[in-house]
């Protein structure tokens, strides 16, 4: 047992350890810069291999300074660099697991209580036509429990797709307009003629007859 664990935190198990360190570092800067930070976060800083590879760094490094005896005075540099490693690997898990990250959008004179996180998330609403659950949560693969069912609902996350954006899908069988309202500053929806939404409690119509009071749109030429 001793020779295997002299074996698991020897140094070259560390430099190996390094090296994987150094191409995964260079691997998310090329797909930060080919693609975008959420593709770099997903497949490498946020991915599960990479928190266990920093781990097994900070313990390599701790075990390290014990069986070198580097509290001596002629080893205070090395030391040094253990010791700043270390409160580097501590301060990215305080970053990765308690704080977080994120956008706050505030006009000149105004106020603000909303922010946009970086991270991905997972946001859903399920509806049984008596009670609605929201949920909103950074896994992608969980168990929701929907109350007052005795029935669970999975949602397991299948893949990754990059800048993704709202889309109408043109079907040549139907001769009609349609209009792109955007509410929330960030939700597509679309109206075809004759039909109508719902933007809060206010009713907005296109080019329907007897439409509910509220925003009604007109075309013209």
């Amino acid at each position: 047992m001793e020779r295997i664990s002299q074996a698991f935190f020897s140094m070259r198990m560390m430099a190996s350890a390094m090296i994987v360190f150094l191409v995964a570092i260079a691997a998310a800067t090329l797909l930060e810069s080919q693609y975008d930070i959420q593709t770099a976060k997903i497949l490498v800083y946020n991915a599960k291999w990479f928190e266990i590879l920093l781990v097994y760094l900070g313990l390599n490094l701790i075990a390290n300074i014990f069986r070198y005896k580097m509290f001596q005075r002629e080893k205070i540099a090395m030391l040094s660099f253990h010791l700043s490693f270390i409160i580097i690997l501590i301060g990215a898990g305080i970053t990765r697991y308690i704080s977080f990250e994120g956008m706050m959008m505030i006009r000149e004179g105004e106020q603000s209580n909303v922010i946009y996180l970086s991270e991905p998330h997972l946001w859903f609403k399920v509806n049984d036509g008596k009670m609605q659950y929201s949920y909103s949560e950074r896994m992608f693969s969980i168990p929701v429990e929907f109350p007052g069912h005795k029935y669970q609902v999975e949602i397991e996350y299948v893949n990754f797709q990059k800048k993704m954006v709202d889309s109408l899908v043109v079907n040549d069988s139907i001769r009609s307009v349609a209009l792109e309202i955007v509410t929330d500053g960030m939700k597509s929806n679309y109206i075809n003629e004759g039909g109508f939404l719902m933007a809060g409690e206010v009713a907005i119509s296109f080019e329907k007859k007897d439409a509910m009071p509220g925003v009604i749109l007109y075309k013209k030429g």
